[in-house]
């Protein structure tokens, strides 16, 4: 029997680095016939003054965002890996050293120490902390849109979303949460059944919810008219200076594959929109002055793909044959459709449009996207979308 430390960590410690990190701790030693030439490391430790044994450093092994404890995700970003720190024999005068390496390799690899046979965790504060702007400021966001077929999104989906959120993006659970401008409760306070209840009380409204910053708020369209070909969609808006963290954008884009994988999206973006401002405590947009990002949606209808470039996009695979040629930067294909970036980092419609051979170029056929009415909104459906997007018989043709 053993006596075990688990730290859950965002890198993996090269060799020489882990033997800097134990030699640092008085008292220990890696074992002279210890193999520090293997991948993963399996180390025994010994204590320095006798050689006798003391504990053995196990990994790292590459963790899977699912394989994550929820509390860890919560406490420290883009954890990916774990290191498991082996009391052989359970010997109690070495668990102390065994627990100081533990939480000393944690706060060398920005990670979580647990002890599953006490569920102590340190650090016990969160390492989630993203400065926020100053106030009465203008600053730029990054909104998301999920958009969905009612028939093909799945009948627990908010439930799909708030585990989503544990597991990927703890900061886009909702906080406080609204419907029509009533004030309905906290997920804290009330949990996720109330939240839930409320969801399906809300057939109009809909639910609009605060996060935890980096993220500012999150909307869920209403479930009114239920009938097969209404499009519903989740949006959420997101500081952009955040996302310049790549640990940060690390845990998005899992939120946004898998909310996207999970709704059955056929189309999700996140895009840059510039010049928002921001009192300290909550966001604003002057249409003359800030950069929208509207919706593709009409009025009881699809509009079609955006006539300007986005930072990310997913596409379903009805919609992939026709842009594909079309996308630079990098593609991950799944079962349930593709997830094309232009850039590491967020960058907005003009930095993209630089970044494309010919600039006056429509960034994907033209006929896809929708057209601006007189208020340079979308207003015109596209030319061309899949079949199952078409509410009537005089929609616009398919890309069939």
């Amino acid at each position: 029997m053993s006596y075990d430390f688990y730290v859950y960590a965002s890198e993996a410690a090269e060799t020489g680095r882990l033997l800097e990190l134990l030699r640092s701790v008085p008292g220990l030693a890696p074992a002279e016939d210890a193999d520090t030439d293997s991948e993963p490391q399996f180390l025994p430790v010994v204590r320095a003054t006798t050689g006798s044994y003391c504990f053995t450093v196990d990994g790292p092994e590459q963790m899977g965002a699912d394989e994550v404890p929820e509390n860890v995700t919560a406490t420290a970003l883009a954890i990916a890996y774990r290191y498991d720190i082996l009391v052989e024999g359970g010997d109690q005068d070495s668990v102390p050293l065994a627990r100081r390496f533990a939480r000393k390799l944690a706060g060398a690899l920005d990670g979580v120490c647990l002890d599953p046979q006490t569920d102590e965790q340190w650090p016990k504060t969160s390492l989630r902390k993203a400065p926020r702007p100053a106030k009465d400021t203008k600053i730029d966001v990054v909104i998301v849109y999920w958009y969905y077929l009612v028939q093909e999104a799945p009948v627990d989906l908010l439930t799909r979303f708030l585990q989503a959120c544990r597991v990927s993006f703890p900061e886009a659970l909702p906080r406080k949460y609204s419907a029509g401008g009533t004030k309905l409760g906290t997920l804290q306070a009330n949990a996720d059944q109330a939240f839930l209840d409320h969801y399906e009380n809300e057939p109009l409204w809909g639910l609009y919810a605060e996060g935890t910053f980096p993220v500012f708020d999150i909307s869920f369209d209403g479930r009114e008219g239920l009938t097969p070909g209404q499009i519903r969609n989740t949006s959420m808006t997101i500081d952009r200076t955040t996302l310049n963290d790549e640990r940060w954008r690390h845990g998005l884009k899992d939120l946004f594959t898998r909310v996207a994988r999970e709704s059955g999206s056929f189309f999700a973006s996140a895009e840059v929109a510039r010049g928002w401002s921001w009192s300290g405590r909550s966001l604003s947009v002057n249409a003359s002055t800030a950069e929208p990002a509207f919706s593709c949606t009409l009025p009881n209808t699809w509009g079609g793909l955006p006539h300007y470039p986005q930072w990310w996009n997913w596409f379903s695979t009805e919609y992939l044959a026709g842009v594909e040629p079309y996308l630079l930067g990098k593609t991950e294909h799944y079962a349930e459709g593709t997830f094309h970036s232009w850039s590491p980092e967020p960058l907005d419609r003009d930095e993209l449009t630089k970044l494309r051979p010919d600039h006056t170029e429509p960034w994907i056929p033209e006929e896809l996207s929708y057209g601006l009415d007189e208020y340079r909104r979308p207003g015109i459906p596209a030319q061309k979308m899949p079949p199952k997007l078409r509410q009537s018989p005089q929609a616009p043709e398919t890309t069939t």
